[in-house]
């Protein structure tokens, strides 16, 4: 429960304007977008190198024999 002071504090504080919300937004939706296209490469790009190194430590281990 809140007490008398935290409800004071909530009401009196002052928020951020709305041009500074929609920057944030905005900032936060590229973020977020960017992100995203990372991820997309990192789901094509992570596979093949444990594939590669796995080949060429199988290499490795062969010749050593």
């Amino acid at each position: 429960m809140l007490g008398p002071e935290e409800i004071e504090a909530i009401t009196e504080s002052e928020g951020m304007a709305l041009s500074e919300m929609l920057t944030t937004l905005r900032a936060l939706s590229a973020n977020v977008g960017a992100l995203t296209s990372e991820l997309k490469n990192l789901k094509w790009s992570l596979p093949l190198m444990i594939t590669i190194g796995f080949t060429i430590i199988s290499l490795v281990l062969a010749l050593k024999k």
